[in-house]
């Protein structure tokens, strides 16, 4: 008797941290999703003064302090819209990040986009228990055809099971196979600052790489790993070249 009560308190206490996990990385989403509504609403700029945290990193291109950034641009109609299509976060619900496609309209929310792209957001809880945004970064590329991805999120498993995906300016998301295929076909050198946060953790810095016949490119880097039974295992690897 005294088995399965113990047997029964632990599948409790898994169930509660599952559910927790699930009511952060909500939150976390729903966060997202405010931001990019408050940059609608009102403005670009308003909005990400709003979301970022005051010590948050933005690229221009090399890494500046995004509240700084943004409050010095001025005013303008153009619209930048975006929406999550991957999220996850750790397991202690301190640290995510989002990630999807973006959108560059210059005359507005009834303008036509001239510029597309793929955004990746790192989120820090903050005292107050809401989400700031401490890291944007992301590539362009050009218009994507067909239907928009729906939200997914980061599945349990082994290492086996791990979603990586890959972010080059001027090319498409590439995810599973053809990502795993395009880090190994790359040589080169990077190097980042990493910061920790239970079973997840995100690192940026340079790098320096090189691709089949292309010139060696030296741009900013940004990847996500994830632990996994002790070893930590990369979901998200980002490059975005700085113009010589």
């Amino acid at each position: 008797m005294k088995i399965v009560t113990v047997s029964i308190l632990i599948l409790l206490l898994a169930a509660a941290a599952f559910s927790q996990k699930m009511t952060d990385l909500d939150k976390l989403v729903a966060t997202e999703r405010a931001f990019a509504r408050a940059a609608a609403e009102k403005s670009t700029k308003e909005a990400f003064l709003e979301f970022l945290a005051d010590d948050s990193i933005v690229f221009e291109p090399n890494p500046v302090n995004g509240k700084d950034t943004w409050s010095k641009r001025p005013p303008s109609v153009g619209l930048l819209s975006w929406e999550p299509v991957w999220a996850d976060i750790s397991s202690d619900g301190t640290i995510g990040y989002t990630t999807g496609p973006w959108e560059f309209r210059p005359k507005g929310k009834y303008g036509d986009p001239v510029a597309f792209g793929e955004y990746v957001t790192i989120w820090k809880k903050q005292k107050d228990g809401n989400f700031k945004a401490i890291l944007d970064i992301g590539i362009s590329h050009g218009k994507p055809e067909g239907d928009k991805p729906e939200l997914g999120f980061a599945k349990g498993g082994g290492a086996d099971q791990v979603t990586i995906r890959v972010y080059r300016d001027g090319e498409f998301v590439m995810t599973g196979k053809d990502a795993k295929a395009r880090l190994s076909a790359e040589g080169g050198v990077k190097t980042g600052d990493c910061t920790e946060a239970g079973d997840l953790r995100y690192c940026y810095g340079t790098a320096k790489i090189s691709f089949e016949s292309e010139k060696t490119k030296h741009g900013n880097l940004l990847f996500i790993e994830k632990l996994y039974s002790g070893k930590w295992i990369s979901v998200l690897d980002l490059f975005t070249e700085i113009p010589e």
